[in-house]
């Protein structure tokens, strides 16, 4: 008997095991928003991202100045907004400031690394059953913010995550096990290498908290630990349709369907109404 083969990535495997309803939404129907407007914070945090990418593909080791995150941080956030009734003008004018200081808070250490950005990644994680005979194989596809190999007396590659908030980076460790599933994407590629990864927390506020970034190892206990989480939310994707209520409801998109399904309206009609179906990738990596 062939082992089940299942391809997905790490954005899917959290929201399956967060909400299987949500990601059969997201991933199954491959539903989004019809709405054409962009979310000025998502806009944000990707601008920042935007900046970030392009700097370090293209100009690896140099310092920005000013300018240049100014020049950047406008020029996406006009694409993000360029929905908008006034084409972006208003939108832009006001979260440019803030798009700005979060570059300005990237710390010199990162601008000065040898970064391979939104680089595909790919992994293969097996089970065996009790008689040592694979059953199940997941093919996990990726795209981590931010990696770099250094070749030196100690072999370590390091993995960044960029986020546009003030919340402590050990936050992001306790609640997410993204980073974690990219380690141990890149130790089957480089298993002589020490992995390390961290998350770089660049809030948008004036008054915000820059927190510290430090770095995790990616024990071997770790390593382990992770293993078996890819393997048990693989399981959860051939789940049927099963919300799961919670806080998160507050900002999920779907959240209009579920309330349809909840007051007793259609949440087909709903989908129909404020849904549009997102077209197919040509890679399987979710970002």
């Amino acid at each position: 008997m062939q082992p089940q083969h299942i391809v997905t990535s790490p954005s899917e495997l959290i929201l399956a095991d967060d909400c299987s309803r949500a990601r059969n939404l997201k991933y199954g129907r491959r539903l989004r928003p019809a709405q054409d407007k962009r979310s000025p914070t998502l806009a944000s945090g990707t601008a920042v991202h935007y900046a970030v990418e392009l700097i370090c593909r293209n100009y690896g080791g140099i310092q920005p100045d000013e300018a240049d995150l100014v020049a950047l941080g406008e020029e996406c956030l006009a694409d993000e907004f360029r929905n908008d009734d006034d084409g972006g003008t208003a939108n832009v004018k006001k979260f440019l400031p803030g798009v700005t200081r979060a570059l300005s808070r990237i710390p010199k250490w990162l601008w000065a690394g040898d970064w391979l950005p939104e680089r595909d990644l790919v992994g293969y994680f097996d089970s065996v059953n009790k008689f040592d005979e694979p059953w199940l194989t997941v093919e996990l596809h990726g795209r981590p913010d931010l990696y770099r190999i250094i070749n030196d007396e100690a072999p370590t590659v390091e993995i960044i995550d960029v986020k546009t908030t003030e919340t402590d980076p050990l936050q992001f460790l306790l609640w997410s096990p993204q980073l974690r599933m990219y380690a141990a994407m890149l130790a089957q590629t480089y298993p002589e290498h020490l992995i390390v990864y961290r998350y770089v927390c660049v809030p948008t506020g004036v008054k915000s908290v820059v927190a510290e970034a430090p770095a995790f190892i990616f024990t071997p206990e770790s390593h382990e630990k992770t293993v078996s989480d890819i393997i048990d939310m693989s399981l959860k994707l051939g789940l049927v349709d099963r919300p799961r209520y919670s806080r998160r409801c507050s900002w999920c998109e779907f959240a209009p369907i579920c309330t349809a399904s909840i007051t007793g309206a259609d949440p087909e009609g709903i989908i129909e109404e404020l849904y549009t179906v997102r077209e197919e990738r040509k890679d399987l990596t979710n970002v």
